[in-house]
Parts: C-alpha cells; sequence; structure tokens
C-alpha cells in the first residue's frame, strides 16, 4: 500500500512507514533507500536518520551505523523534546558500542 501511496503523495512519514515495512520482511536495501530518501526530503530533522542508523546496526552494518549515528549528533536540534533526547541517547549508545571495532 506504501509503494501505491508514493505515487500520489510524498512526505518523510511515508517514506519513514515504507522503510518500516521493508524492513519489517527483510528487504534491507529498500529500507535502507526509503530512509534516505526521508532524510533528503527533511534534511533538518532527525528521525530518518536515526531510523537509519538503527537499520544500519541491527544489520551489522557497524561503519554505516557509526557514520550515521554521528550526523545524528552533529545536527542542530530545532526543537529540544523529550524525542531528540531518546534519539541522542540512542545514537550515543551506537557510537559506543562499536567504538573500539571502528577505530582499529
Amino acid at each position: 500500500m506504501f509503494e501505491r501511496a508514493i505515487s500520489f503523495t510524498s512526505d518523510e512519514i511515508l517514506y519513514c512507514s515504507l522503510g518500516d515495512s521493508y524492513k519489517s520482511v527483510k528487504r534491507y536495501k529498500e529500507a535502507e533507500r526509503a530512509y534516505l530518501y526521508a532524510s533528503f526530503m527533511v534534511p533538518h530533522k532527525l528521525y530518518p536518520l536515526y531510523l537509519l542508523a538503527v537499520l544500519y546496526d541491527e544489520t551489522e552494518q557497524r561503519d554505516k551505523a557509526v557514520a550515521t549515528a554521528m550526523k545524528v549528533l552533529n545536527k542542530e536540534v530545532k526543537v529540544d523534546s523529550e524525542a531528540t533526547e531518546e534519539i541522542t541517547k540512542a545514537m550515543k549508545g551506537i557510537i559506543i558500542k562499536y567504538k573500539d571495532e571502528v577505530i582499529k
């Protein structure tokens, strides 16, 4: 349904949902593409990149997970909220998880 929906409209939430759907059926390349597209649509938002970093972490793409987490942490937060704090905490967790492996 999401694939059909993007024929009629497009926004980052739709592409994030599409990415989530692909991820749930282990179509990781398509999920990555959807999350990237969402992040390009709204480059100032953290959520699409957060989803991408989590995808990379869950699929053991360590270098990409850390690089994407760093991008999220380096973005300026427009509005402080509980959600942005949770995203920041999760991204720091990814970096700490892989710091020894990525540095080598």
